[in-house]
């Protein structure tokens, strides 16, 4: 009987501290030195089975990063569909008459994130504009070619991102007609430490654009430089250090007028296939400023982005923030009266509002989480995943999302571990900033939701992904 007894008693103390596990994990992460004055919030439920595994600090406004990519993706799927392809057309305007247009040339986008884009690979988009028109008999233009890229209206760029960031390939400004991503490359030469990093050059060409390096040579694996500059600005400047002993480093840097460049490539290329080109190429983006007769126009050709799922695949795996602003620009277009990163985010929350989301728990500023202005609760994030994960949309929604030790951000996180093949979900980061949020997809098929937050730390990004890891590790494994 005392054998018996003890035995119960065993195993019940087992069966205790199995349970406390999840919350015992947590505790020893919070320990650690470099999260003593951190903002960390923690939720991990089970929503198979219903269960609360860890709810901390859930009620807390921390910055979200880019995991907020995750409210801007759904949203756009939810609303525009996953098949959906935004257009870019090419028309002309007056007439043709001895092989001589009349008139001008107009590229007339409508919001295609990905046009001309290397990612997608869609690279050939100069020789398909001027195959196009020399096919419709054109040899000789008396007026212009014009970018028109006034869907999104005069103001596209978000006014919470901060100086810093906006000159970079990551700072890269929505607009209604992008090119190459709206990002260019500039090549670096560096010597011996100490000595400035010299600009050999600068891909594509972008004419007008004039950059002044102050880069320094260091002792350093990593690029630590900044591009400095507006957009619309063609003066640039590159602060910071680089790798040294270098002879061709790439920095990427946002494009300041991407309708621009693709009006100025059209006119080199018909200029060099002899097409004269009367007037200088122009770009518009703002609606009043259209001066072309859009009442005669003929339409030459229309060319179609990817499906919208691949989009948004793109979007997070890679997270883009120039995908998801324009994704939210959209959002805009389609509720709003006018097109602005403001009523794109009014229309954010207009649907997460419609899928019964306390919004309350949102003070957001722009589609990618880029702006430093942005909060939201560990709560309010996972009311809202746990919507997606009920909703028709779930199971094209999660097969968009990097997979831990598979793709995209989260390749070599988790990799040979629990999380490995199983964890779909968006990373985000920036300065003390590291977070996780999506879904675990047990062996079994239990779905896991998981939201980790944290903010303030004082240790490098690779010390807290290592923790973090190792916390979901000790939650999840079997």
């Amino acid at each position: 009987m005392k054998n018996f007894s003890l035995g119960l008693i065993i195993s019940l103390i087992f069966i205790t501290l199995q349970a406390q596990t999840p919350d015992r994990a947590l505790q020893q992460f919070l320990s650690r030195p470099q999260y003593r004055n951190a903002n960390i919030g923690v939720f991990i439920k089970d929503l198979t089975n219903d269960s609360l595994l860890i709810s901390y600090n859930t009620e807390k406004y921390l910055t979200p990063a880019s995991i907020q990519k995750l409210l801007t993706t759904y949203c756009a799927l939810s609303t525009l569909g996953s098949d959906h392809r935004f257009a870019t057309e090419l028309f002309y305007t007056g007439y043709i008459k001895d092989s001589v247009l009349h008139g001008d040339i107009i590229i007339k986008g409508h919001g295609d994130p990905t046009f001309g884009s290397r990612l997608f690979g869609d690279t050939l988009v100069i020789d398909n504009l001027a195959q196009t028109i020399t096919n419709a008999g054109i040899h000789g233009i008396k007026g212009r070619i014009i970018a028109d890229a006034s869907v999104f209206g005069p103001d596209p760029v978000p006014h919470k991102w901060t100086w810093e960031d906006l000159g970079n390939y990551y700072g890269a400004a929505p607009s209604g007609l992008c090119m190459y991503d709206n990002t260019y490359t500039v090549i670096f030469q560096t010597g011996r430490p100490g000595t400035r990093a010299i600009i050999t050059s600068i891909d594509p060409h972008i004419p007008g654009l004039t950059i002044r390096s102050y880069v320094h040579a260091a002792r350093i694996r990593s690029d630590q430089s900044y591009i400095i500059g507006a957009p619309f600005s063609f003066e640039r400047k590159v602060t910071g250090r680089l790798p040294a002993y270098r002879r061709a480093f790439r920095v990427k840097g946002s494009i300041p007028d991407p309708a621009l460049l693709l009006a100025q490539q059209l006119y080199q290329r018909l200029t060099a296939e002899k097409i004269l080109v009367n007037h200088e190429p122009i770009s518009i983006y703002d609606p009043d400023s259209v001066t072309y007769n859009t009442g005669n126009m003929t339409i030459l050709w229309r060319h179609y982005s990817p499906p919208l799922k691949q989009i948004i695949s793109k979007t997070n795996e890679k997270s883009i923030n120039l995908y998801a602003e324009e994704l939210l620009l959209h959002l805009a277009l389609r509720y709003k009266d006018t097109v602005t990163t403001s009523a794109g985010v009014s229309a954010l929350y207009q649907c997460l509002w419609s899928m019964g989301v306390d919004t309350t728990g949102f003070d957001l500023y722009d589609g990618s989480g880029l702006s430093h202005y942005n909060s939201l609760t560990v709560k309010a994030l996972a009311q809202f995943l746990e919507k997606v994960y009920h909703s028709p949309n779930f199971r094209i929604f999660l097969s968009t999302l990097p997979v831990a030790g598979i793709n995209g951000t989260l390749k070599y996180f988790g990799r040979g571990t629990v999380l490995d093949g199983h964890f779909h979900c968006k990373s985000g980061s920036m300065r003390h900033v590291r977070n996780y949020a999506g879904y675990y997809i047990s062996s079994g098929g239990r779905v896991i939701l998981v939201v980790v937050i944290t903010n303030n730390f004082r240790c490098r990004q690779s010390q807290v992904r290592h923790d973090i890891e190792q916390l979901l590790n000790q939650i999840l494994s079997p």
